[in-house]
């Protein structure tokens, strides 16, 4: 009876994170708020790199959002030339 109680509780809980209704995110939220209130990021010397996707990227490749693998050749060729 209590595996049973158990699973249910859990696909309930399941759901409502699958349904994310306004409740449920904005719990979500503060917890998340709370743990980097908790734990900050310590921030890095290293500096910001804006990448622009120009107009022949987009007719080329496609729309966004592009695959990750996609994401992740860009992100090494940009680390590649510094």
């Amino acid at each position: 009876m209590g595996r049973t109680i158990a699973t249910a509780l859990l696909a309930l809980l399941v759901f409502f994170r699958w349904l994310d209704p306004a409740p449920v995110e904005t719990l979500r939220l503060k917890i998340f708020d709370f743990y980097l209130n908790l734990f900050p990021r310590s921030p890095t010397a290293q500096p910001v790199a804006v990448v622009d996707i120009d107009e022949e990227s987009l007719a080329e490749i496609g729309q966004w959002p592009w695959p990750r693998t996609l994401v992740a050749e860009l992100i090494h060729r940009i680390q590649a030339a510094g």
